[in-house]
């Protein structure tokens, strides 16, 4: 009552998923992180943007392109920064969409021994 022979089963289907999170976002060296780190605290620490810089220079930071670090740099850099953590924040992965099966199919191989 046993068979005689084997089958091999495949389930072959296409999963469409869309997400904002699948392709890499371009992310800061750590000396940019780093920077934009120090300018948040000491913003939140009441300082303005020619202190900051002051500070920083004393500390002995400069400018991505290895400049004096003047108070347009640290607005700028506080700027884009919040602007791109904003935009991190808002990216929707797949969790936030609808999935779609296509094009699913069952496929039956014998094998013999």
């Amino acid at each position: 009552m046993y068979l005689e022979s084997w089958i091999k089963t495949y389930l072959n289907l296409t999963l469409v998923v869309k997400s904002q999170k699948l392709y890499r976002q371009h992310s800061y060296t750590p000396f940019q992180e780093k920077l934009f780190d120090l300018c948040i605290k000491f913003q939140k620490e009441g300082m303005g943007y020619r202190k900051i810089s002051q500070h920083l220079t004393q500390l002995g930071f400069k400018s991505i392109r290895g400049k004096e670090l003047k108070h347009n740099h640290v607005y700028s850099i506080i700027k884009k920064g919040l602007i791109r953590e904003n935009r991190m924040m808002k990216l929707k992965s797949h969790n936030d969409y609808k999935y779609v099966i296509k094009d699913m199919s069952l496929l039956f191989k014998d094998i013999e021994n």
